[in-house]
């Protein structure tokens, strides 16, 4: 159940103690935008973060789910779009970029290395 509560908060495990909700949403927003974090993934943790602590009923919540990209988010949360992708490699890709390897591919690439 520890867990539920990192969610909701993940300052609770932080030695110096917990911080407040907004702060803590601050910091994990900035997190997202420089990792260049999905979209989805990013406003499913800011409308829990939310719930907790001040709810979805109220004008940034409603704005919240109109956004349609990271630095409409970052407009809500009045934080700086400019640091989006900051700290994103761009030589590295994540697992759903890669090319899918089918049997036609696996065939080419070995006449290819002969």
């Amino acid at each position: 159940m520890c867990g539920r509560g990192g969610m909701w908060n993940q300052s609770i495990f932080r030695k110096e103690g917990v911080i407040p909700a907004r702060d803590n949403l601050n910091s994990l927003l900035e997190k997202c935008f420089e990792w260049n974090h999905s979209l989805k993934n990013t406003k499913y943790l800011t409308r829990e973060i939310l719930i907790k602590s001040t709810g979805l009923e109220n004008e940034e919540g409603w704005a919240l789910n109109k956004t349609k990209s990271l630095a409409d988010v970052a407009g809500v949360f009045n934080i700086q779009a400019n640091i989006i992708g900051r700290k994103r490699v761009s030589n590295l890709k994540r697992p759903c970029e890669d090319p899918v390897e089918n049997d036609e591919n696996i065939k080419m690439k070995a006449l290819a290395e002969q």
